[in-house]
C-alpha cells in the first residue's frame, strides 16, 4: 500500500512548514486564518501519524513535495 496523498490545500500546508515558514507566514500566503493552519496541521498529524515540524519535513520529502538540495 502507498503512502497516502494529502488534499491540495494540505500539500501546501506541508510545503510551507517544511521549508521553514512559521504557521503564521503559512497562514498569510495562503490567504487563510492561523487557526485554520492548525486545523490543517492536526489533520495532518493524525492522518499520517506524525508528531512534529520535523516530521513533516520529511513527509514532503517522501510526498515529492521537496527535493533534497533544490
Amino acid at each position: 500500500m502507498g503512502l497516502i496523498h494529502p488534499s491540495p490545500r494540505e500539500g501546501q500546508v506541508i510545503y510551507c512548514v517544511a521549508t521553514g515558514l512559521t504557521y503564521g507566514q503559512t497562514a498569510s500566503r495562503m490567504g487563510i486564518s492561523i487557526h485554520t493552519v492548525h486545523t490543517y496541521i492536526r489533520r495532518i498529524f493524525e492522518k499520517y501519524q506524525i508528531s512534529g515540524k520535523t516530521e513533516i519535513t520529511h513527509l514532503a520529502i517522501q510526498l515529492g513535495l521537496l527535493r533534497l538540495g533544490a
